[in-house]
């Protein structure tokens, strides 16, 4: 069998923590990362075993959907080696460079994950192919038309689409999403002081993520 993924992800986190890299660009959906975000910093006892940091095609500030600027960190090219890929609905493509550098970390062993219609940029870099995926509902069949080799799912607020990538569906999906890969790499009681902390009562993310039934 295989080694998963998510345990290694624990053991490097225990030595130096985990880089996770949020693709941004303008008209970016701000929920689809900032839940995410949020929970991933809020580590119990002080510690922070998640470095979060913003990536984009360059360091230009970026105004998200809504309007909120948002200096990137770092460039594509700059950027620290991720072992986590957070892919956020972004503004209008398309976008080569982030779909090569998705492609180019999922080559590299990274954790992709995507939330929303930031699965368009998953299926573009080929990752999903023949695989289970989901998306925010009002664009499952776009999805489906547009990438007829993915499986999309409905019904559910995330789907382990492989053993390296997972797709959320819209929104505040991404929150359960992050909160399962929590309790998975850390501990459900780790992913449970956390959700408490900020009175998070979703429980989506205990609830797994079995693929149950065509979009």
């Amino acid at each position: 069998m295989p080694p998963d993924p998510l345990l290694d992800l624990t053991r490097k986190g225990r030595r130096r923590g985990l880089r996770v890299a949020v693709v941004v660009t303008d008209d970016a959906t701000l929920i689809d990362f900032a839940g995410s975000w949020q929970f991933l910093v809020t580590t119990p006892e002080g510690k922070k075993p998640f470095q979060v940091y913003s990536v984009s095609t360059s360091r230009k500030p970026v105004a998200l959907g809504g309007g909120l600027i948002v200096v990137p960190e770092f460039t594509l090219k700059e950027a620290p080696r991720p072992d986590i890929v957070l892919v956020p609905a972004l503004g209008y493509g398309p976008y080569p460079e982030i779909v090569d550098y998705i492609r180019q970390a999922h080559r590299q062993g990274a954790l992709i994950v995507s939330v929303c219609v930031g699965a368009f940029q998953l299926a573009e870099a080929g990752i999903l192919d023949g695989l289970p995926a989901t998306t925010h509902h009002d664009f499952q069949k776009t999805l489906r038309e547009q990438y007829p080799s993915v499986q999309v799912l409905g019904g559910l607020r995330f789907v382990k689409s492989s053993p390296r990538v997972y797709t959320a569906g819209g929104l505040t999906a991404g929150i359960d999403l992050a909160l399962y890969l929590i309790s998975r790499i850390w501990g459900v009681r780790a992913a449970r002081e956390i959700a408490k902390y900020q009175e998070y009562q979703g429980a989506g993310w205990e609830d797994g993520m079995t693929p149950t039934r065509p979009a």
